[in-house]
């Protein structure tokens, strides 16, 4: 089962999410600072995120089960993580009981923190 992604904006400033696949694009998605959204089926996207200066450019990755929460039953089943982007552009994840803003972080799974490709 794809897991979901709640990502917040840690980075002090409004972005632009757009995520993309097999050459397909979706409307971009604002995002204000200190807020957060849920990005469904996280890895079968790629993600480019706008800010002020320029676009990062994201490959997402698979946090593991230790910072995956499943909620609700049958086929309404989710599996569902957070993760926080900083003003340096690092994607991190965390813990299932962690609230946003997360002002520390835990040791981050293979892959983590995301680090972005600037266009």
């Amino acid at each position: 089962m794809q897991a979901a992604c709640y990502l917040q904006n840690n980075s002090g400033s409004d972005l632009s999410v757009i995520r993309s696949r097999d050459g397909e694009q979706e409307q971009s998605i604002h995002l204000r600072a200190g807020s957060s959204i849920l990005l469904e089926d996280w890895l079968f996207w790629s993600y480019r995120v706008a800010r002020e200066e320029n676009v990062l450019r994201y490959l997402p990755q698979d946090p593991g089960n230790d910072f995956v929460v499943v909620q609700g039953f049958g086929p309404w089943t989710k599996r569902i993580f957070r993760a926080q982007i900083e003003p340096d552009g690092r994607i991190f994840i965390l813990m299932p009981e962690q609230l946003f803003p997360a002002k520390a972080f835990v040791e981050q799974p293979a892959g983590f923190p995301l680090a972005p490709v600037v266009e």
